[in-house]
Parts: C-alpha cells; structure tokens; sequence
C-alpha cells in the first residue's frame, strides 16, 4: 500500500487518464468480481494511482486511521453506476478496432471473437487493467470463462465456444487459451506472439503486416530454376501442379523439400514461387530480438498466415521443420509430452485443409513419422548437383573473383553446396579492392576450403587429388 499523498501530487505522479472502455472493465473487475476486496483495505488503497485514475478520490487524502472502508466502497458503485450507464459509448480505440475488423473478415471472427482479441490486446498494453486484473488471483480456465463474461457482458457460453480448440481464435492462432494450471487473466489469454498487441493497437496496415514478427515476405532468391536442371523430373510435375493450385484454390496442397544444409531447398522454393508470379511468404525461426521461436509459436504462426492469406495468391515457406516434427516413438509429436496426440491429430488436419499451398523444408526425412509423410503431395529431395551444374552455380555465383582452374576445383567436389560458394564469393567481392598480398580467386578458395574442413570435408586440393587414378 502506498503512503497518502495529495491529491494534485497524485495526479502529477501518475498523469494517467482512463478511456472509457477501460475505465468500465476495471470497475467490473472491481466491483461484480470483487477485485475490491484487494484494493480497498482497512488502511487505504492497495493502489493509489489507480484510485485516483477511477476518481474514487475523496479518500485519498485522509490518514490511515481515517479512511473509511464502507465509503471508499460507495464511491466504487456509484462509478460503476455511472460508467454502466454511458456503457454504449465505451468503445475501444479506433485503430485498434478498424485493424481487429481487417483481421476479422479476413480469418471469419465472429462478434464475440472480435471483442475477446481486442480485450486481450488491451489487457497486454493497458498498465491499471492488467493490473487490476491481478487482484482476481490465479484463475482455471472455467474461472478465466466467468470472469470475461462479466468483464465483457457477455453469455459465459458465447465465450466458452469462441475460445475452445475448435473456434476461429484458436484454429488462427492469434488468441488461445491456457489450459494448463492456473495462472493470472492476462497469462492465461496467449496472445500470438509478444509484439502482436503493439502492432494491431498503434499501426494501420494490411493484416498479414500486423504478424511481421512471426510471418515476413521472403526476399528474393539469387538461384532461378535455370539453376536446378538436375530436378528437371520433380519440376515437370510439380510446377504445373502449383500453377493449378493456385489458379482453382485447392485445399490441403503441401510439398516437403528435403537435402543436406546447402543444397539450395530456400532458394528452390523462392525461385518457382517468382516462377509463378506468387507473393512467398517465410514463417520466421527468430523474434524481432534475434531469440530463437519455439516450435509452438512458429506453428501458431502457420496457423495465422493461414488464416490471413487464405484469400490470397501466395505460398508459404516452413523452413527448418526439425523443432516441430520430433521423433520419439509413433506417437511422437511436438511440443509437451502431455498433449502429443491432440496436436499430432492437428496436424494431421493441418496437412489435409490448409487453403494456402505450403513448402516444408528440412535436413533429413529421416525421424518425420511416415503418417505425415503420406500427407504431403510431393516430397522432393534436393541433392548437390552434378557437376556441370556446380560449375554453371559457381561460375555466376564468383563471375570475375575466380579463374578457370579454380572454377574447376569448385565443380570437381561433390560435397560442396551452391550456399558456400555464394556465401564465400559474397565475402571476397566485399575485401577485393583493399586486396594486395592474394588475388582474389586464392582468397576465395581458402574460404571454401575452410569451410568444407570445418564441416568434417576434404578441402579443395584434396577432394581433386582423391579424384585422380
């Protein structure tokens, strides 16, 4: 509890102003759901900014042995008199309304889905409501049902059928709730990711736009399909497999690509998407801080550009599949041991209904369960090419860095992907001008060559010497 202060203090202090809506769910915490029981103690206000944010004033001022409990209670309903009256004119902030709108008709949220997001973006940037929310303890899953009904007045069934595992919030990914355990109101309503609030509450853009943290346009690729000759037979059915697709908006289309780190499965799926003349868009595997997302949350993000870009001409890149399709067994699935076979069963479905065509893209097939592996429409395995397509990759790949033996050395190793060179010629290109003990073609293969060592390789020479008879 905070020490009495003046009421001009107070309002310097804090500075805070309540919007109506605002105002109406705090009261609602308060006074039905008996969050004054917290607030309101023998000795004064538990918090005093937010009394004075409610004006439930009159017993700021007064000392410890003064403050009269049954009052300050008084004041508390006849605010709550007040803020239900004015009640339809309490709504929540324009942009934020006008983006949840956006996202609504695109995904199909229902009235009730649409007031439950913005509650729960609110409730993740508004201070005092968070706060208030906290004096209602640690809330099960039917208590958190009870507790919105009231908040929101709304019918507690409305609520329990929006949030379920089958309601469009959930099926999105963009609100869920947490059914494990109990845990405070704004825990308990999981929320995209952590920078989704700010994004669809300060910033008027195209919806797929409000998940740029969890879903991003890819970039253009430096490979067209000129450079993947060697799939000629997975292509001659494959593009015009997708090129259907996208033109008649068939469900459940999903192809796995799968090769050793650098064979190009990134850049395969980037150059016959431009191909096709469609958007790609990348499921992120980090945040906006550069932290690693976990399997959980890049699947939430699926979900979501699912959702979003089901209306649209796109295809969506999951890369890195290994943190979401684990083996252990045949029940093995990601995420928590305890509720393996619920999400196994979603996506199951996830690979049979998903209106947006999808690459999944991994090292090794080798620990997928063949249950999802017969779901997919084509898996193509992207080798490292042969050698005449080594020389052609790297010959545009380190044009003017490389002379002709060298390009012969890089063609002649087996092992070396198309993503070493381009990233070892990136390298050079940049330090060739400052260049004056070593040409650039030296410096380029002593790049290569380390690399290949590193990853347990033989270097250059040596791969060439072993070729010899």
């Amino acid at each position: 509890m905070l020490p009495r202060r003046s009421r001009s203090r107070m309002k310097s202090r804090t500075g805070l102003e309540l919007s109506p809506v605002v105002r109406l769910w705090i009261l609602r915490l308060l006074v039905p759901l008996n969050g004054h029981v917290k607030f309101i103690t023998r000795h004064g206000f538990q918090d005093d900014s937010l009394a004075f944010a409610l004006g439930v004033g009159a017993q700021i001022g007064a000392d410890e042995d003064d403050f009269e409990v049954h009052a300050a209670r008084s004041e508390l309903h006849e605010c709550l008199r007040l803020a239900e009256k004015s009640s339809l004119t309490a709504r929540v902030p324009g942009q934020l309304f006008d983006n949840i709108a956006r996202l609504g008709e695109l995904v199909g949220l229902t009235e009730v889905d649409r007031t439950l997001l913005a509650f729960a973006v609110m409730l993740h940037n508004e201070l005092l409501l968070d706060d208030t929310s906290e004096y209602l303890g640690q809330l099960t899953s039917t208590k958190v049902t009870h507790v919105l009904a009231v908040i929101l007045d709304l019918p507690q069934v409305s609520i329990h059928a929006a949030l379920e595992g089958r309601g469009m919030l959930t099926r999105s990914g963009l609100l869920m709730l947490e059914r494990s355990g109990t845990s405070s109101l704004r825990c308990k309503l999981n929320l995209l990711s952590d920078r989704f609030a700010d994004h669809v509450s300060s910033s008027s853009a195209d919806p797929i736009d409000l998940l740029r943290d969890t879903v991003l346009p890819s970039l253009p690729g430096h490979l067209a399909l000129a450079d993947f000759e060697h799939l000629a037979d997975s292509l001659e059915v494959l593009r015009p497999y997708l090129r259907s697709v996208l033109e008649t908006g068939k469900v459940g289309v999903n192809v796995l690509l799968h090769g050793s780190p650098g064979t190009g499965k990134n850049q395969f799926a980037k150059a016959l998407s431009a191909e096709l003349g469609s958007a790609l868009y990348e499921v992120s595997g980090e945040d906006t801080d550069g932290d690693p997302v976990s399997g959980e949350q890049r699947l939430r993000a699926y979900r979501a550009a699912q959702s979003v870009l089901s209306r649209s001409h796109a295809l969506i890149l999951f890369d890195e599949v290994e943190d979401v399709f684990e083996a252990s067994g045949r029940e093995q699935m990601f995420g928590p041991p305890s509720t393996a076979k619920g999400r196994k069963a979603w996506v199951n479905r996830a690979l049979e209904n998903n209106p947006v065509p999808a690459f999944w893209l991994t090292n090794s097939i080798a620990n997928i369960d063949p249950a999802y592996l017969r779901r997919f429409d084509m898996i193509v395995e992207l080798p490292v090419p042969p050698r005449q397509q080594r020389a052609k990759i790297a010959l545009e790949a380190c044009d003017g860095l490389i002379d002709a033996r060298g390009l012969s050395r890089i063609a002649d190793c087996e092992s070396l992907a198309p993503a070493v060179v381009a990233r070892a010629a990136s390298v050079v290109r940049c330090v060739a001008g400052d260049l004056t003990r070593s040409k650039p073609t030296d410096i380029l293969q002593r790049l290569i060559d380390r690399t290949l060592q590193a990853s347990g390789h033989p270097g250059l020479a040596s791969a060439m010497a072993q070729s010899l008879p």
